[in-house]
Order: structure tokens, then sequence, then C-alpha cells
């Protein structure tokens, strides 16, 4: 997490394949304000 927002900008766009409960993609968007995307494969 300190990884992400160390390096991501707001004019970043993240895919978060597998997010599950979206823990990376909630810390993205709240704490940075980049472009994201959600995704879990589950039928």
């Amino acid at each position: 997490m300190a990884f992400l927002l160390h390096f991501l900008r707001p004019e970043d766009f993240i895919v978060d394949v597998g997010a599950n409960v979206g823990v990376f993609t909630i810390l993205a968007f709240a704490e940075v304000k980049a472009t994201t995307i959600a995704i879990v494969p589950v039928p």
C-alpha cells in the first residue's frame, strides 16, 4: 500500500484485477484521486 501511495499520481489509471473487496481500488481513488476500475472475475 505504501508503494501505491508513493508512486501513484492523480492522472494515472488503475485496473485492479481480482479486486475481491477492492482495498487497493479504494486506496487509489480515495487518497490519490486516480481513475480506477475494479474487476472480480466470478461467474
